[in-house]
């Protein structure tokens, strides 16, 4: 075979043409002029490929020149490199190098655009400035919440939603508000509603109840529902002293299916039902309790300095564990125990 142009045998020709003839002075790979990125100036993400997502605006620019990028129907793509380049703060030139394949010949193509930032709002974020939710969470205690627990309750909340976030862009949290006895956080999906509740039952031990309102009518005619959740926290906490049936102990797990105690007199474990644990009622918060400074220690026993009227006192302690420099303590009717 011989090619039509230069009269070279070959046994390679594409429309007559041998390879060197062919792609001598034709665009074998385009850009536009420019690309426009969609970029949301709330939150900062970038449009590509029909998804908004987090990256480094020179990534985001190359992303969207390969988007748009076309070679010629006899070329195959075997490899594309980029350079990227800022000409102001919102232009970006990407000159882009590519190997083609044609009829088993590999040709070197160079295209550029010039890709331009465009502001915008993206929908999860139009919706959350909008103050869109679907469902309330509340959060209460059966006593005073306190800071402490309602910082630890937001922050493992906000933690959860922004790892769901990462799946599921239309899952976030709408605001969250001090009320009266507790926090309300207003969250744009039932579901997550509904799972966040059952974590914090889990987590806690909490009750949990949840009410529906209508609030209008879809596009299909069906009725549109806000769900509240309600969860109340129990006042005890992991590592309080807490009484139950006439005896103390320390509250050391809890769980939807109850709580685990230690007692303060004996150190036994027991378990106490979910339907029980209304029984548990704090005798020490955690935070509140004494400390004392440790004269001596040995397996069983040790003897610590009483803060309030520094005389030496023996208590006794755990068989096998190590007791430190100072330790815990509570009084009940003038005996003093030991808290692990």
């Amino acid at each position: 075979m011989f090619c039509v142009e230069c009269g070279k045998e070959t046994d390679r020709l594409v429309e007559g043409a041998c390879i060197e003839c062919f792609v001598r002075d034709k665009p074998l790979m385009k850009l536009p002029h420019h690309v426009d990125l969609q970029v949301c100036t709330n939150c900062g993400e970038f449009a590509l490929n029909k998804v908004w997502s987090d990256k480094e605006v020179s990534d985001a620019a190359e992303e969207a020149a390969l988007e748009k990028l076309s070679v010629i129907k006899e070329a195959r793509i075997l490899s594309v490199g980029s350079r990227i380049s800022q000409q102001d703060p919102r232009t970006f030139k990407v000159d882009m190098e590519a190997d083609l394949e044609i009829r088993g010949t590999e040709v070197r193509a160079e295209a550029d655009t010039m890709v331009r930032l465009k502001n915008t709002v993206c929908k999860r974020c139009s919706r959350q400035l909008g103050n869109y939710y679907e469902a309330i969470l509340q959060i209460r205690s059966d006593g005073n919440l306190e800071d402490s627990l309602r910082d630890e309750v937001v922050r493992k909340i906000r933690n959860e939603v922004e790892s769901l976030s990462r799946n599921d862009r239309r899952l976030f949290i709408t605001s969250v508000s001090e009320v009266t006895g507790g926090i309300d956080m207003k969250l744009s999906s039932i579901a997550m509603g509904k799972n966040l509740s059952r974590e914090l039952a889990d987590r806690y031990g909490a009750e949990t109840k949840e009410s529906f309102s209508l609030v209008g009518q879809a596009a299909d005619g069906s009725d549109t529902y806000r769900v509240t959740y309600l969860v109340r926290l129990p006042e005890h906490r992991v590592g309080d002293a807490v009484t139950f049936d006439g005896k103390l102990y320390k509250l050391t797990y809890i769980s939807k299916n109850g709580g685990k105690l230690l007692a303060l007199q004996g150190f036994k474990h027991i378990f106490v039902p979910r339907a029980d644990m209304v029984r548990v009622r704090v005798y020490r918060k955690r935070e509140e309790m004494r400390t004392a400074t440790v004269i001596f220690s040995e397996d069983g026993e040790a003897e610590i300095l009483h803060p309030g009227t520094l005389e030496p006192v023996l208590i006794l302690t755990p068989k096998g564990e190590k007791v430190g420099e100072t330790v815990r303590f509570v009084d009940l009717e003038g005996e003093i125990l030991y808290v692990p």
